[in-house]
């Protein structure tokens, strides 16, 4: 059904007025029970530590929203409160990370075991540092600019370029740009450590016992890199940059952040496309230009984000560059959607 269809008419009877209504719902539960699945999924390998938590924290930011994104097209098209359910939907989860949040330590240990496990796994698979007041940051402005992005536009290609930009490219340029940076600063270690024996140099000068806590085992190349990432001492590795006094960054992940937002919205555009959201003469090619410019703003705001508003601040410039882009002309289409 294109965007061009009419609405049900008032002459159709109950029956088909209910039609999209309960079309509607199925895909609310098919969002709800996805999203439900891989909190625990990723809560059970974040706890078992088969994945590391900022892993699965990572994981969890592309997987929920790629399933919500993804899902919208299960929505009957030209039917207003679909929007509305899914955004009601994030609210509720809004307002389910506030009550985790604030809830006092001792009501929550007198919860049932099997509920406070639950709660447990929750907190590990979506928070930082496993501390539940962190929900309130990163976490509840990623559902709130979902939300107001789902109620405002849809699937009009301007939340294409921007779920593309908060769910995927904020979720892949964190790990990437550890692993790039950490696997550089190890091969870098290791030249530097071969480069005396080959010169008939000896071994390398011992570490004094001063820098080390008896009996410690030495930091890998990935701690120091985590550390070193969130705010903490010791000199950029190789690819790293700091903007401020902000979170450490890396232009591996940065360029990972363009290139997979980049991927994202080309697949996301093909299948809204494909159900007919978007009209017959959606100019494909251009609007792959338009989402180039957007994003690329929004890389620029995801490296000099402070931490805990980038979900904010990557979301408003994707959002900005696009709106202007719309009413400006140059590409109006980006606001075009089905309901």
């Amino acid at each position: 059904m294109s965007c061009s269809s009419a609405l049900v008419s008032s002459s159709s009877g109950p029956t088909l007025a209910a039609a999209p209504m309960l079309q509607t719902l199925g895909a609310v539960l098919v969002i709800l029970f996805c999203i439900v699945a891989q909190l625990e999924i990723f809560a059970v390998l974040s706890k078992q530590r088969w994945l590391p938590s900022k892993v699965s924290r990572k994981l969890t930011h592309i997987g929920c929203g790629g399933v919500m994104t993804t899902a919208l097209v299960l929505f009957p098209t030209n039917y207003w409160p679909a929007r509305l359910a899914v955004s009601l939907s994030l609210v509720l989860f809004m307002f389910a990370f506030a009550v985790v949040a604030h809830l006092p330590e001792e009501k929550v240990q007198a919860l049932p075991d099997f509920v406070r496990a639950r709660l447990d796994g929750f907190v590990h698979s979506m928070c930082r540092h496993g501390d539940r007041l962190e929900l309130m940051r990163g976490t509840f402005y990623y559902a709130f600019a979902v939300a107001t992005c789902v109620l405002l536009f849809w699937t009009a290609p301007v939340n294409v370029i921007i779920f593309s930009s908060l769910f995927v490219g904020d979720g892949v340029a964190d790990p990437v740009g550890r692993l790039v940076t950490a696997r550089l600063a190890d091969w870098c270690k290791a030249a530097a450590a071969a480069e005396p024996s080959t010169k008939g140099g000896g071994a390398p000068p011992a570490e004094p016992s001063g820098l080390r806590h008896r009996g410690a085992r030495p930091r890998s190349t990935d701690e120091k890199s985590t550390d070193e990432r969130e705010g903490g001492e010791g000199k950029l590795l190789p690819l790293q940059y700091r903007v401020g006094y902000f979170g450490v960054k890396s232009f591996s992940g940065s360029l990972a952040f363009f290139g997979a937002s980049l991927l994202a919205a080309f697949g996301w555009a093909s299948l809204f496309d494909g159900a007919g959201h978007y009209g017959p003469a959606f100019p494909f090619a251009h609007f792959m230009k338009s989402a180039a410019i957007s994003i690329g703003v929004a890389t620029i705001a995801e490296a000099i984000s402070p931490p805990h508003v980038d979900n904010l601040l990557v979301t408003y410039a994707a959002a900005a560059v696009s709106f202007c882009l719309a009413e400006s002309g140059v590409a109006p289409y980006l606001l075009t959607t089905c309901a």
